[in-house]
């Protein structure tokens, strides 16, 4: 075996020469050719080398790779090439071929691997003393190739040379986020060891730990400039991000000859539900079945103009509570109605998530919600709290005994569906305004989306039922207490009669006096800033 001749060898070149496959086809014509040695594209090429491209030092010059483009691009057979090559370039070395189950890891990944060495005994290749079993593979290097299943407790404390992860967009569990997190670079093998993932789109609000990367690669990353002949209508597809060490290829044009010049996508069109077709053809994100929103209507209803609410500002505002104890979240959402457009628009002024993971297990109401109730009624003008009260009965009591306001019910049965359909319609016509900058609190948005609105958002499915339209989860696992706080609000402050100006005492009784305003709208701001004249107007002696 010629392992002492193949340091100067670049990555690609090694790849054509040693890795085979049953039928590898012409990258000029996509003619299918007898069993031997892959032939790869230029553009292949290019980012393989570059891919695996080493620093002076010999460490590798990327920590992980994202190796990403529409259905049968090749991307399973070049991360299955790329496992070999670094295998034989790893003495001792532990390669980890993954995927989203035991089974999927040994088809996908593994077994083009084991497929390789056994074209090479058939053939008398290069390789040919090599005997690979079932799940694993050990060269005269003795580094080890192996097919993993889904067990994260398995790799505990495991050093992998390489981890290859196929089709990570269905990593949407946390055992199997958790095999992600076991098979992290070490830091023993820091410089000398790899992520690869090949993957197409997933579902946003779902494939977490894939939709993480891409936001990472495009919106913080910087494209690279040796790669610009590949770019899209849509911008640039090769992308590095220095803090990670990532190299990410992310396209949305099928460039093989086979996908060329056929039939195959009009097909494809007449087969496939639309969102499905972007999604593994154009490797385009979309949202979930069932999604509550798209997750574009979001992305469109950040408003660059929305204004911090300031301290002491006298405009009306509403707040929301979805309470929990344990196991799941809680969340406040804090809405006004929108300085531009106060008519239609509402807009999100400030959001706290609770998590109980981070608070030592269990929700101390008292100490979070109840604190951020002092908090937000020092601060603005909240003239209604409106809550879910399966959870929250004895620490509203108290509260309203200590005169924060009105406290209102909000039940989870039929007001709920009507207030969901109501939140789904203004955020589809971009009746609803926010800011990652200027909201404050847990907002969120692309690039910071762990326990946020933003992510519960994009996890949030829907039951439909009439005219209704009812938040749930889209998985078990996902979050979506700030949305249910955020449809909870924007309903209520809607059904308000609010406008946006800094009442005084006189404009209101102006108001009132006129029959331009309501009695219960009246009550409702004056028992907050002007209780004085609540037992005059609000209770009947007027």
């Amino acid at each position: 075996m010629q392992e002492q001749n193949q340091e100067a060898v670049l990555p690609a070149d090694w790849i054509e020469r040693y890795f085979w496959v049953p039928r590898p086809r012409n990258p000029k014509t996509g003619e299918i050719l007898p069993a031997g040695p892959i032939q790869l594209t230029d553009h292949q090429k290019h980012l393989i080398n570059e891919a695996l491209s080493r620093n002076p030092d010999g460490t590798f010059k990327y920590a992980l790779v994202v190796y990403s483009a529409p259905k049968k691009s090749g991307k399973s057979a070049v991360a299955a090439a790329v496992a070999t090559y670094v295998a034989h370039h790893s003495p001792y070395g532990f390669i980890a071929c993954v995927a989203n189950d035991g089974k999927q890891a040994n088809d996908r990944i593994y077994a083009p691997i084991k497929q390789n060495y056994r074209l090479h005994r058939q053939q008398q290749g290069p390789f040919k003393d090599i005997n690979p079993y079932e799940y694993e593979v050990t060269l005269p290097n003795f580094c080890k190739i192996e097919a993993v299943p889904v067990d994260a407790a398995g790799e505990a404390g495991g050093e992998p040379t390489l981890s290859v992860f196929s089709e990570l967009w269905g990593f949407d569990t946390p055992k199997k986020r958790q095999l992600w997190t076991e098979l992290t670079v070490p830091p023993t093998l820091y410089g000398y060891a790899m992520q690869w993932v090949e993957s197409y789109a997933g579902y946003t609000g779902v494939s977490i730990l894939l939709e993480s990367l891409y936001n990472t690669g495009k919106k913080e990353g910087t494209p690279h400039p040796d790669f610009s002949y590949l770019d899209t209508e849509e911008g640039p597809v090769v992308y590095t991000h220095a803090p990670s060490r990532m190299f990410m290829y992310w396209d949305t044009e099928p460039r093989m000859p086979w996908q060329l010049g056929t039939n195959y996508y009009e097909e494809q069109k007449n087969t496939l539900e639309p969102e499905e077709f972007e999604r593994i053809h154009r490797n385009r994100w979309v949202s979930a079945k069932g999604a509550f929103i798209e997750a574009q209507w979001w992305d469109n209803c950040e408003s660059p103009s929305l204004p911090v609410l300031k301290q002491g500002d006298k405009t009306p505002v509403v707040v929301a509570i979805d309470m929990s104890v344990s196991n799941d979240l809680a969340a406040m959402v804090a809405v006004t109605r929108d300085p531009i457009n106060p008519d239609t628009c509402v807009a999100v002024r400030a959001v706290k998530i609770f998590n109980p993971k981070k608070l030592g297990g269990n929700i101390d109401q008292e100490q979070t919600v109840g604190n951020t109730i002092r908090e937000w009624a020092s601060r603005w003008n909240v003239i209604c709290w409106v809550y879910d009260p399966y959870q929250m009965a004895k620490l509203v009591q108290d509260y309203r005994k200590d005169g924060f306001g009105w406290f209102d019910p909000f039940t989870q049965n039929t007001a709920r569906g009507i207030a969901d359909k109501q939140l789904y319609d203004m955020v589809m016509h971009r009746q609803l305004t926010w800011n990652r900058t200027t909201t404050i609190g847990d907002v969120g948005g692309p690039g910071r989306e762990e326990d946020t609105l933003y992510q519960h958002i994009r996890q949030a499915g829907a039951v439909i039922s009439g005219r209704q339209r009812r938040l749930e989860k889209l998985s078990p696992e996902a979050k979506i207490d700030a949305a249910v706080a955020l449809s909870m609000a924007a309903y209520k402050c809607m059904e308000l009669e609010l406008d946006n100006r800094e009442f005084e005492k006189e404009d209101l009784l102006q108001m009132l006096a006129k029959g331009e305003i309501e009695l219960e709208t009246f009550s409702q701001i004056v028992r907050q800033k002007f209780p004085e004249l609540g037992e005059k107007y609000i209770n009947g002696s007027r």
